[in-house]
C-alpha cells in the first residue's frame, strides 16, 4: 500500500494489526500479529490478507528520538539475522 498522502519530509511510526501469517477464519481465527515500522511518504506497505482477515494501520508521527530506537532494533535484529546465517552456514551457532 502506497503511502503518497503522507506528508513529505517526515516519518511516522505505522502500527500494523494484522491476522498472523497461519491464520485461517475456520482453523485459526484469532492469531493476529502487531508490528511497527518507522515509515515516509516514500515508503510501501504491504499487504498480508489472511482468509477472513483483515488489517488495520495506525499512523503517529515519529520523534526524532523513538526513529534512533527504531533504528537500533533494526541493527541489532539484523546483526543478530546475520549471525545465525553465518553460524548455519559455518555449522555452528554464532553468538553476536
Amino acid at each position: 500500500m502506497p503511502l503518497k498522502f503522507l506528508a513529505k519530509n517526515k516519518a511516522f511510526i505505522a502500527e500494523i494489526y494484522r491476522a498472523a501469517d497461519d491464520a485461517d477464519w475456520k482453523k485459526n481465527p484469532l492469531v493476529y500479529k502487531i508490528e511497527k515500522r518507522l515509515v515516509t511518504r516514500d515508503s510501501i506497505l504491504p499487504l498480508h490478507l489472511a482468509t477472513g482477515g483483515g488489517e488495520a494501520i495506525r499512523l503517529k508521527p515519529a520523534t526524532q528520538r523513538k526513529n534512533k530506537k527504531r533504528l537500533k532494533q533494526r541493527v541489532e535484529a539484523l546483526i543478530e539475522s546475520l549471525g545465525q546465517i553465518l553460524g548455519d552456514r559455518l555449522g555452528a551457532r554464532l553468538d553476536v
